[in-house]
């Protein structure tokens, strides 16, 4: 259990503000590959359903 003391005695190590940026950018990229390859398996899934619907006509 912490109590209030114990907080004061931990030492916080965090990344410096360009690494921070550049986290921050890696991350961003990635969010906008997912969304185009989302978009990409949306487009694939209008295909198939109209090439379904053509076959089945």
């Amino acid at each position: 259990m912490l109590r209030n003391n114990d907080l004061k005695e931990v030492d916080l190590l965090y990344p410096s503000k360009n690494e921070q940026t550049k986290i921050g950018n890696y991350f961003q990229k990635l969010d906008n590959q997912i969304e185009l390859q989302l978009q990409e398996i949306e487009k694939l899934k209008n295909i198939k359903k109209a090439s379904l619907a053509k076959m089945f006509v």
